[in-house]
């Protein structure tokens, strides 16, 4: 999925591409980052963040 290429020069480089099938990840990728926005409107909405910046201390078993 991700071509990674050498290149000898000083400094050594290396360069990293993904490949097209990679792109196949695209749907999975933005409905994790759907679900982890919704999650946190719902931790802001029911206080367990003040802030949006700001991460839980302790979130209660469910």
């Amino acid at each position: 999925m991700i071509k990674r290429t050498i290149i000898d020069d000083y400094p050594v480089r290396i360069v990293y591409k993904s490949e097209p099938y990679a792109a196949t990840l695209n749907p999975i990728i933005f409905a994790l980052k759907d679900w982890g926005l919704n999650h946190r409107r719902k931790l802001f909405e029911k206080g367990f963040v003040m802030e949006l910046g700001e991460a839980p201390e302790c979130l209660p078993v469910e």
